[in-house]
């Protein structure tokens, strides 16, 4: 006898069985793959129904956890980035310039020489004379007859303005009055020149009458 398979076998139509099985379960494969779909969807929507007591005005929100994800690994990123730039690295003594080096060896210099001037001030203080020393003091024992002039000379200045006007006059009244004694000694000359002017008319006048 021989033996003749599903595949092997063709219709009478011409068209053969195996062809014909290959579709059906391809199209048993894709049913089943929506249906495993379907069903997650379900699972889904059930999740976000759970609370039957709802009001049914109250608007549905289907979070999406997709973006929250992607915001948490841009920060995690981020963050990380910012510490390795935020906190420096730890640097050697050996990699420092040889001027930064130097620095506490200057200022011990430095500490050395304010304390050498500090001295020296002390010592110029302590060798000063006793005569620069007193001149403060003699200072003050200056200002105090000064201060006691100018109060004087105010003092005259007020009185001054107190006097009468006939004290005031006597420089004018000086003045003319030195005006004529200057007059008056000049009057004896003049009165020996008008003397000799005479006897020299009288003579004069007397010689013609002789001859």
């Amino acid at each position: 006898m021989t033996s003749i398979t599903l595949r092997s076998y063709q219709n009478p139509c011409g068209f053969p069985l195996a062809q014909a099985m290959d579709t059906l379960e391809e199209e048993e494969s894709s049913r089943t793959i929506k249906l495993k779909d379907l069903a997650k969807l379900v699972s889904n929507v059930q999740t976000s129904f759970k609370d039957l007591d709802s009001s049914k005005d109250d608007p549905i929100i289907v979070i999406d956890d997709s973006d929250e994800n992607k915001e948490d690994e841009v920060h995690t990123t981020t963050n990380a980035k910012t510490e390795d730039t935020s906190v420096p690295k730890s640097s050697s003594l050996s990699s420092l310039p040889t001027e930064l080096k130097d620095i506490p060896c200057k200022f011990n210099e430095l500490t050395e020489e304010v304390k050498e001037l500090k001295k020296q001030v002390c010592e110029l203080e302590i060798k000063l004379p006793g005569d620069l020393k007193e001149i403060p003091a003699k200072l003050k024992d200056f200002t105090k007859p000064v201060t006691s002039l100018t109060s004087q000379v105010a003092e005259l200045k007020t009185l001054q303005w107190k006097l009468p006007l006939e004290f005031l006059l006597l420089p004018v009244q000086v003045a003319s009055v030195q005006a004529k004694l200057k007059t008056l000694d000049a009057l004896p000359g003049q009165a020996d020149t008008m003397l000799a002017e005479r006897e020299k008319n009288t003579n004069q006048a007397t010689t013609p009458s002789l001859f």
